[in-house]
């Protein structure tokens, strides 16, 4: 029996940590609303356990537990509300997934353990899945790991025992049982010890593979001479290419033309592409969601400012328009502003991380809308150092606000972007993307470390230590000839040191991927953004090849996206003043203007007491109205049980009556420890039995054995006396075990 419980969830646990943990990773927490696949492995093991557990129990039990959950789901509807409920098991509905799929492990398992090569072939499966990690270099959690070894080392142990040609009888769950404690010290070494923080580089591939491309690049341009600007040459220029260059040449050439309706003297960044991933001396773009991560940027900015300056959005946000034209660039990449909402193109965009770029061959004009920050405004900043935090109503509520009083007022003849593409759930699943690409563990020396604790000492938010971070970097050399990267430099560490300690110069590119690490090893998700920044102080402007930029963004938990400048030279202000500024007093704009605040800028009351509170509370849950349905339904179930034991008892004959008291007497003996062993007769047992109770008591186990193999009729004289003797060893027995003198 214990074996067999074990066996079977030796079986179960492993398989179903590492498939939960698996589609956790691939679904994302915006799906499952739980901020680590650990609270995903919960409930699916929890339900695999009660699967293996019901496995093994009677009939009986498995219909009273299948009957409880009936009964408690049954209650749950009035005691909670059918609304309520809905929304409670929408919002959980993760929770039914991994439960759901904690049974088909079970279910796996068990066909598995019936059908042996299929077990074999799961096993190979996941050998073949971690060595194709291993050389791609895809990470994974140790967890996942320590489960997946096990479950090949089950797998190959099982094996090697059913081809072992040796005496006694093979295939037994007891020999797999008695392997356990070896089979587990690999998985316990795995998850325990913490494994190198540098894994094998490949470096001597990469360079072969760099090496191939550079001479790949300079036979495209010694053909096609025009295509210097995608290019890893070191004239000043647009790259889709993530390299950081050694020196630059400056041969410009008209690249973009801007077209307006801001007013005023502002810088403008017009972002082309995104980047990831760094290696110590390359930028990489890995990740290519479809998602319209731009959209969500702009709701949780607009959320966050909603919430925490009520009625003057006009301080912190402006809803302006851009005409771009492609003049001598070359490039399917679609420029946009930061906050963009909404692209206008013919024949459309795609959208792939971030990133935006046109679906057809041609490059046509296109308009953007886009939401434009007051990055100057001290309220903005208050709120970047606040931060805030973003609930399912908070979310509804910004996001008809936003499309009332801005996008379907301010697009013209422009169709509206469809707000219901927008979802809460697809929020957090952005979230968990901004985390998982962006979030990327980054490990610093000592040195950047003390450098980092220096520079950020006194100061509290994430923002604050951004800033500090940028003026620090903004104060060094501004250089265009840095010169190459030496060879030592292998890990985005070495890249730091050698920029803080050694080299103390650079250019842009040096300067926001420098940036970037930084924010990265405080624990804040940072990008690195290559396009243009220029000034855009007139209707129309002229973007040159050498206005090409690199620049690092933040993403402020409730925020959003933020960008920063830490190039030496570069900083501006953007933003514009406010009414409040502008005469220095502390009191609301809207108080300072004559007349009250127009009826259609005020949210109704529903709006405003979500924004203010933050939540809509509940009432509470009768939880106890489920609890007791269940609590009833067990103490009738049993009670029914009983009394129909007792009628099917009743109505036995003599005979099966003494057969019934006999399986009662072995039931109770083997409860406490005198289990009827392989080989071993009744009679056997009533002598082994008898060393600890006294013979009296045991004298129906020769009643019960007469019966069972003898034609002899039985009488009630006999049954009287089993059920008597029972009645005796069941109280001596249990008197025994309570006082403690009972051993077995």
């Amino acid at each position: 029996m214990i074996s067999g419980l074990l066996y079977d969830l030796v079986n179960v646990i492993p398989l179903c940590a590492v498939a939960s943990l698996l589609v956790y990773g691939g679904m994302g927490r915006g799906f499952f609303h739980m901020e680590s696949g650990t609270a995903a492995l919960i409930p699916a093991i929890a339900s695999a356990v009660i699967c293996v557990f019901l496995g093994r129990a009677p009939m009986k039990y498995r219909a009273a537990a299948l009957g409880v959950m009936a009964v408690a789901a049954a209650g749950a509807v009035p005691a909670m509300g059918r609304e309520y409920l809905a929304e409670v098991l929408s919002e959980n509905i993760c929770v039914l997934w991994m439960m759901l799929l904690g049974v088909i492990c079970y279910a796996a398992a068990k066909a598995a353990e019936r059908f042996r090569p299929l077990k074999l072939v799961v096993a190979l499966s996941a050998l073949a899945v971690l060595i194709y990690m291993m050389v791609t270099g895809c990470h994974t959690s140790r967890l996942v790991l320590s489960a997946a070894v096990f479950y090949i080392s089950l797998a190959m142990a099982e094996e090697t025992e059913y081809r072992w040609k040796k005496e006694g009888k093979g295939g037994d769950v007891r020999y797999t049982v008695r392997l356990l404690p070896f089979l587990m010290l690999l998985p316990l070494f795995l998850l325990l010890f913490k494994a190198p923080e540098k894994p094998y580089s490949w470096q001597f591939v990469k360079d072969f593979l760099r090496g191939a491309r550079i001479r790949y690049e300079l036979l495209v341009q010694t053909l096609n001479e025009n295509k210097s600007w995608d290019s890893e040459g070191t004239n000043m220029g647009f790259s889709e290419k993530g390299n950081l260059a050694g020196s630059l040449g400056n041969d410009p050439y008209e690249a973009v033309i801007i077209t307006s309706d801001r007013a005023g003297d502002s810088r403008v960044y017009l972002s082309g592409k995104i980047f990831d991933s760094f290696d110590g001396r390359d930028w990489k773009k890995t990740d290519l969601s479809p998602m319209d991560y731009r959209a969500y940027d702009v709701l949780e900015t607009a959320a966050a400012v909603m919430t925490a300056d009520p009625g003057r959005e006009d301080d912190y946000l402006k809803y302006e328009t851009l005409h771009i034209e492609y003049s001598g660039i070359r490039t399917s990449r679609v420029f946009v502003p930061g906050h963009a909402l909404y692209v206008a193109a013919d024949p459309g965009v795609l959208s792939a991380g971030g990133d935006i770029s046109f679906s057809g061959r041609g490059k046509p004009p296109y308009t953007v809308k886009y939401f434009r920050v007051n990055k100057s405004y001290e309220g903005f900043r208050r709120l970047c150092d606040k931060g805030s935090s973003i609930n399912k109503d908070i979310f509804r509520v910004s996001k008809k606000l936003l499309w009332d009083k801005w996008v379907e007022k301010g697009n013209g003849d422009l169709l509206a972007p469809n707000p219901d593409e927008q979802t809460y759930e697809g929020y957090l699943d952005y979230l968990d993307r901004v985390r998982e690409f962006y979030g990327q563990e980054m490990q610093v020396s000592e040195r950047t470390q003390r450098l980092l604790d220096e520079t950020t000492e006194g100061v509290t938010s994430d923002n604050e230590k951004l800033c500090m971070i940028e003026r620090y970097l903004s104060q060094m050399k501004y250089s265009t000839a840095p010169g190459e990267l030496p060879d030592h430099i292998r890990t985005p560490g070495d890249f730091l040191d050698y920029l803080l300690f050694e080299s103390g110069e650079g250019y842009c590119v040096h300067y926001a991927t420098a940036f970037v690490l930084m924010a990265r090893s405080m624990g804040v998700p940072a990008r690195y953004v290559q396009g243009y920044s220029t000034a855009a102080d007139k209707k129309k402007t002229v973007i040159m090849s050498d206005c090409a930029h690199a620049w690092p963004e933040a993403h402020i938990e409730g925020v959003g996206w933020v960008a920063y400048e830490p190039t030496p030279g570069f900083k501006t202000e953007t933003g514009w003043e406010v009414a409040s500024e502008t005469t220095g007093d502390k009191e609301s704009e809207h108080e300072k203007k004559e007349g009250p605040i127009p009826e259609e800028d005020l949210p109704d009351e529903e709006e405003e007491a979500v924004l203010e509170d933050h939540a809509v509370k509940h009432r509470p849950v009768k939880i106890y109205v489920p609890v007791v349905l269940a609590a009833a339904f067990l103490l009738l179930f049993f009670t029914a049980d009983l009394i129909l034991r007792k009628i099917r008892y009743a109505h036995m004959d003599a005979r099966g009556k003494v057969l019934e008291s006999g399986r009662q007497t072995l039931k109770l003996l083997k409860k406490h420890g005198f289990s009827l062993e392989p080989g071993e007769t009744l009679d056997e047992l009533q002598k082994r039995a008898g060393g600890s109770v006294p013979e009296e008591m045991l004298t129906q186990i020769g009643i019960y054995e007469t019966a069972l193999y003898a034609d002899h009729k039985m009488g009630e004289e006999d049954v009287n006396r089993m059920e008597d003797n029972n009645r005796e060893l069941m109280k001596y027995v249990y008197r025994k075990k309570f006082s403690g003198s009972f051993k077995v």
